[in-house]
């Protein structure tokens, strides 16, 4: 008989072991379940801010302008012959306080090598091509990696 009992309290044992293991995946399931539907609200959130037309058009014209400066602006500075090599930090500092002449928008997109691209058609139907300036401000050293730019949009944000 004590062989019945210790049987019958080890099936009790059992059951009431096997309900706790089996309620424990479905904690871990719910919970699981609950954080990837917050993670979700969280990205559903998030995405029109990361992905708006105007982060899209401020970062589609501040490529255009780094591009520019680089490719264009720089060399034809340099390539100008009003002044040497030796002077050029002296010439650099002064464009550094005041900045180079402004220029706008519809400057850089009527260049050849911008005139048929498409973020050139997205940043003339997004902005005011005679109203969107960009300054440029060469920073020290002076090379054509180092620059900053002021730019006064007239964008639809």
């Amino acid at each position: 008989m004590k062989q019945k009992t210790i049987s019958s309290s080890g099936k009790a044992r059992s059951s009431a072991a096997k309900k706790s293991k089996n309620s424990t995946p479905f904690k871990k399931i719910s919970i699981i379940i609950i954080v990837a539907a917050m993670l979700l609200v969280i990205i559903a959130l998030a995405i029109p801010l990361i992905f708006s037309e105007e982060n899209l058009t401020k970062q589609k014209l501040d490529s255009l302008a780094e591009d520019y400066y680089k490719n264009h602006l720089y060399s034809d500075f340099i390539n100008s012959g009003k002044f040497d090599s030796n002077n050029l930090e002296e010439a650099m500092k002064v464009y550094a306080e005041r900045g180079f002449s402004h220029i706008f928008l519809r400057q850089i997109l009527l260049h050849e090598a911008y005139r048929d691209t498409e973020d050139a058609k997205f940043l003339r139907e997004a902005c005011d091509e005679n109203k969107t300036i960009i300054q440029f401000f060469p920073d020290s050293p002076y090379d054509k990696d180092s620059f900053h730019t002021k730019i006064t949009y007239s964008c639809n944000f």
